[in-house]
């Protein structure tokens, strides 16, 4: 005997998510077939309603997400700020004593933010001799971080001045630093590094109450802060004070490095961002480009953005790195690949394209027949 299926539209998918299952969508039962026109007519008629309502839903997911702001991508969360957090004292001095260093955190508020989070940890520039934790550059970082689903904290680090007394595990940056000019010391320089080890260490024993997921985060910063964070990201594995893989990527904005700093740099180390102008009179772009030829000789995964014109210090808000592309968007977009991404769930979900063109075929099918629908169904 010869089947056909009737389809009917199922009123319960007006409540369903977007990513719900197209099967459950619509109705299917099995029925015998029946001489006389009226049954072909219902049938043309279920059919075109089936036809229209799939149109009508597919049009409207695809609004949706055209619309809909991308998880670490977009601005969509508000944040919290909170000030002069305690983050760890370190001895400095003579005679020593601890000095409290603090930081300022951001997290993302309302509806939807993620929990855990993964994290960004920014350092100040300012030749390891000046600069403090409200940078204003790395202020509006952590805002717009913390806005799209970071933790974002901007840290104090002891300088040159405060005659900062190092641990003996961080002597060797010390001996590496030896010819530091501008006021700045090789414990100084050491010392940025040591803090900058405490401010992980503190994400990492508090990850429960800020929210941070320990397995995704980025350290980086601007100029001596981002000197910190690349020795701390590539050469702290090396000498057993980080544990490999410890930190997922590393930010490098107008940061200074020596000649021979791509030595530090493998494959398995975490992934570079460097963002430069070309005219950079305190930091040569030279030492940049010889960094980024190490980064591709050891195939480490790595973006490098030389801005033709510009010296030590941009506005990477407004400064583009292609038409359209500014500095900041190059770092949300890396930041989301090799941080965000990290070791996050990943859940497939039909794009807007995607279901509108699925609503169409299921809308067709029911019209020229139930069969190709059963196979779309069950994925046969």
């Amino acid at each position: 005997m010869h089947m056909k299926f009737r389809i009917r539209w199922n009123p319960a998918s007006l409540f369903m998510s977007p990513d719900a299952p197209l099967g459950s969508l619509f109705l299917i039962r099995e029925v015998e077939d029946e001489s006389g026109s009226k049954l072909k007519e219902r049938e043309s008629m279920n059919a075109a309603k089936t036809m229209s309502i799939c149109i009508l839903w597919s049009v409207s997911l695809l609004a949706q997400a055209s619309s809909a702001e991308e998880l670490y991508l977009d601005p969509q969360f508000g944040f919290t700020r909170t000030s002069d957090v305690l983050f760890a004292s370190k001895p400095a001095g003579d005679p020593a004593v601890d000095m409290d260093l603090y930081l300022e955190l951001f997290q993302p508020a309302g509806p939807g933010a993620p929990s855990p989070a993964p994290a960004v940890i920014l350092a100040h520039g300012g030749g390891f001799v000046s600069g403090d934790r409200n940078n204003v550059t790395l202020i509006q970082m952590c805002e717009e971080l913390a806005d799209r689903g970071y933790v974002c904290v901007s840290i104090d680090y002891r300088l040159a001045g405060d005659d900062p007394v190092i641990g003996p595990a961080f002597s060797v940056i010390a001996n590496l630093a030896s010819n530091v000019s501008g006021g700045a010391t090789p414990d100084a320089v050491a010392a940025s590094v040591e803090d900058n080890v405490a401010a992980y260490q503190y994400l990492l024993a508090n990850h429960g109450a800020l929210g941070v997921d320990p397995k995704r985060i980025a350290i980086g910063g601007s100029s001596a802060g981002a000197t910190a964070a690349f020795l701390t990201g590539y050469l702290l594995p090396d000498i057993g004070i980080l544990a490999p893989g410890a930190v997922d990527a590393v930010l490098s904005m107008w940061g200074g490095f020596g000649p021979n700093f791509g030595v530090f740099v493998g494959s398995d180390n975490p992934r570079l961002i460097l963002i430069h102008g070309e005219d950079d009179e305190v930091s040569p772009v030279e030492n940049v480009n010889a960094l980024a030829e190490s980064a591709v000789e050891a195939s480490l995964l790595n973006e490098v953005y030389i801005l033709a014109g510009l010296k030590h210090g941009f506005n990477i808000f407004t400064r583009e790195v292609a038409p359209g592309r500014t500095a900041f968007d190059a770092i949300v977009d890396f930041f989301y690949v090799h941080v965000a991404s990290a070791g996050a769930p990943q859940v497939p979900v039909l794009g807007g394209w995607a279901r509108l063109l699925l609503g169409t075929l299921i809308a067709l099918s029911a019209l020229v027949g139930a069969p190709p629908l059963r196979k779309l169904l069950r994925g046969s």
